[in-house]
């Protein structure tokens, strides 16, 4: 698993992300086929979250969330 001396572990297809903020936590970027193994082979052992819990995390860590509607006001071409 990753951790905060090495944040990132790739095997394959799948990529693993460690995050230290809020709380620690991981974030699997895989292709749809090792996703849907994953998620069988870790129902009832891992905890799966939908996007809105991540988005919450994020915010809380600090990190900035610039969605579609709200891009164009960060770059001076936009005004």
């Amino acid at each position: 698993l990753p951790s905060k001396e090495k944040q990132v572990v790739k095997e394959g297809a799948t990529t693993l992300l460690w995050f230290e903020h809020p709380a620690e936590r991981f974030l699997i970027v895989t292709d749809e086929a090792t996703a849907n193994m994953l998620t069988d082979k870790l129902r009832g052992e891992a905890e799966l979250n939908n996007s809105q819990q991540w988005l919450a995390l994020n915010i809380e860590a600090g990190f900035p969330v610039i969605d579609a509607a709200n891009s164009g006001q960060f770059i001076p071409q936009a005004t």
